[in-house]
């Protein structure tokens, strides 16, 4: 274990320039980290220190032991600047260095300095076992602010390193060195603590980098999350405007999409004025569809989409379907074709609502794209995995494939410039996810057209026994009366126009303070049809309200009719105790089922 001075000076020198290189480049791949570049310059001095201590024999001895010290202390203070900066401390640093490059010229003052090599080595290791505490300390004061996983080992090793440099110094005092006046000092004991302390510095500069890849991990996982965070609130964000906008879209066109249905299907009206009125309803209807898309988007990429899987009986929903998309393909003289499979199983357990939602996209982008004459096919078999395979195939011209890789991108372009949101396919793609399946694209049969497959993992199931028949309303039977509440007057004209020609007297409340005195004072409704949001008492605090009454009207049956189509407010509705949930605008027929549910399980 007895190395000569030079062969120690190359080890020291080779180690140390080594350590130098390695923080200098981890400081080029991350200049957030100042502390990697006082750690390659505090290296980097002492690679300047064994230089000069090399060149003894060409320059004066005087000149390499004082040149080589300031060196060893200015590289010490570097190394405790770095672990201060990687603390949180940035002050102090620069008095640090002056303090230890003047340490050294000052300990020559000492008497005998230049002419005892067991002083020098004293000194030297004095310096460096106080520079290795300081480093310590630092990096404890680091820890307290910011652990992190290395930080304890990091700490343990300039600790080992000062009792090393301690030993050197009670050596220095008590055995003999083999040398004398401006030599390098030669002793086994002195050779033996210095390869100790080399190899302490390896250590220490593994688990500095440990330690600072820990720290740039974490900063980068900070911007992360950062990012995610403003991705969330942005998203939150949007969420609450689509919201809104549906809602301050949706109340106007509950009057012109209610009043259109009620002029549609008044007798009164010549044919020409009818067909004019359904022209206006399907129009209200395609704006209906679009705000529909809009918020069912924002749903999807908010991750707020709810499912509601129930036993369905397959071949009906694909025929009613089917029935959906009729009119539009006769207008156009498409062939519209169902093809199940034998081995279809009667029922399966699905959402009923988004499957035909995935459906009536694909087979309503068919029957567009489709030209006069063609023919749309739904085909409905298993995979060879056991799933739901639904294909929809048209005649059409295709998907050019400059669109194809964006297909079912959020507004999508077609292959020609028809009506719509392009959202059809985005909604379709992300709703086949949400049931745990897939969405895909191929060209159809021969090249021609388009098939979209959709690969859905829905099992067989068991129908539930069928529900006992509503009773009919007998003839002479008492008309039923209906509480209208909502702050805005077009839309209770809306519900009076569409509900009295079906027998109902409709009675009217502008908000929720006039229906509760309505409910105290008059005679009692069979139901109540409640806007959400009006000023002062909005529905929920009046349906609220309506539950703390005394008798008979705390169980008025309530059925909301709002605006809002936000999950949330559903679950909020039924919080505040309400029976039902539509949404505006409002269709006739739906609002006329809800009152037949409703009344019949009162």
């Amino acid at each position: 274990m007895h190395f000569n001075a030079p062969a120690r000076l190359t080890f020291a020198f080779a180690l140390t320039a080594l350590i130098a290189l390695l923080f200098l480049a981890l400081w080029r791949r991350d200049r957030t980290q100042p502390a990697l570049a006082w750690w390659a310059l505090g290296h980097g001095l002492w690679v300047a220190a064994v230089v000069l201590l090399g060149l003894r024999d060409i320059i004066p001895g005087s000149v390499s032991i004082m040149a080589a010290g300031v060196c060893a202390n200015l590289g010490i203070a570097a190394l405790w600047t770095g672990a201060r900066q990687f603390g949180g401390e940035a002050r102090g640093h620069r008095l640090g260095l002056l303090i230890a490059g003047a340490a050294w010229p000052l300990a020559s003052l000492t008497d005998g300095f230049y002419d005892s090599p067991g002083l020098r080595v004293g000194l030297g290791s004095l310096f460096i076992m106080l520079g290795n505490v300081a480093i310590a300390v630092a990096f404890i004061r680091g820890m307290r602010r910011d652990p992190l996983p290395s930080h304890r080992a990091v700490i343990v090793m300039p600790l080992l390193q000062a009792a090393v440099q301690a030993f050197r110094i009670i050596g220095s005092l008590t055995l003999p060195v083999d040398s004398a006046g401006q030599s390098m000092p030669e002793a086994g004991w002195n050779t033996l603590l210095i390869i100790l302390f080399f190899a302490l510095q390896v250590g220490q500069a593994i688990l500095l980098v440990s330690l600072a890849l820990e720290r740039s991990e974490r900063a980068s996982n900070a911007v992360l999350a950062a990012a995610r965070d403003a991705a969330d609130t942005a998203n939150a964000a949007k969420s609450r405007f689509v919201a809104r906008m549906s809602h301050e879209i949706r109340t106007p066109l509950n009057g012109v999409l209610g009043l259109a249905q009620a002029l549609a299907h008044d007798p009164a009206l010549p044919p020409q004025q009818q067909e004019q009125a359904a022209t206006l309803e399907r129009a209200g209807q395609h704006l209906l569809a679009i705000v529909n898309d809009a918020l069912d988007l924002a749903q999807v990429e908010a991750g707020r989409l709810q499912l509601a899987p129930a036993p369905i009986r397959l071949r009906t929903l694909l025929e009613e379907t089917l029935e959906l998309i009729q009119p539009a393909a006769i207008a156009k003289r498409i062939l519209l074709w169902l093809d199940p499979a034998e081995a279809l199983p009667e029922a399966v357990l699905a959402d009923a609502v988004r499957l035909r939602q995935v459906l009536l996209n694909l087979l309503g982008n068919a029957v567009k794209f489709t030209p006069v004459g063609g023919a749309v096919t739904l085909r409905a078999d298993r995979s060879a995995s056991g799933m739901l395979r639904l294909t929809v195939t048209d005649t059409g011209p295709g998907i050019p494939p400059g669109l194809r890789p964006r297909l079912f991108g959020d507004f999508a372009a077609g292959p020609q410039a028809e009506a719509g949101t392009g959202l059809g396919l985005a909604i379709s793609a992300a709703l086949a996810h949400a049931m745990g399946g897939t969405l895909s694209h191929a060209p159809g049969p021969a090249g021609r057209g388009s098939a979209f497959t959709a690969l859905l993992p829905l099992h067989a199931a068991e129908l539930p026994a069928p529900p006992p028949p509503s009773p009919s309303r007998a003839p002479g039977a008492r008309t039923l009366r209906l509480l209208v509440v909502d702050d805005v007057k077009l839309n209770r004209e809306v519900l009076r126009d569409l509900l009295q020609p079906d027998g109902y007297v409709v009675e009217e409340a502008e908000d929720g303070y006039a229906a509760i005195a309505a409910l105290r004072t008059g005679p009692l409704p069979d139901a109540v049809l409640m806007d959400v949001n009006m000023p002062g008492m909005d529905g929920f605090q009046a349906t609220e309200a309506i539950r703390a009454l005394e008798g008979p009207a705390a169980r008025l049956p309530v059925i909301a009719l709002t605006g809002d189509a936000m999950p949330e407010a559903v679950a909020a509705g039924q919080a505040a105790g309400m029976d039902g949930y539509l949404t505006k605008p409002v269709r006739h027929v739906a609002l006329l089922l809800e009152l037949e549910r409703v009344l019949r399980g009162r």
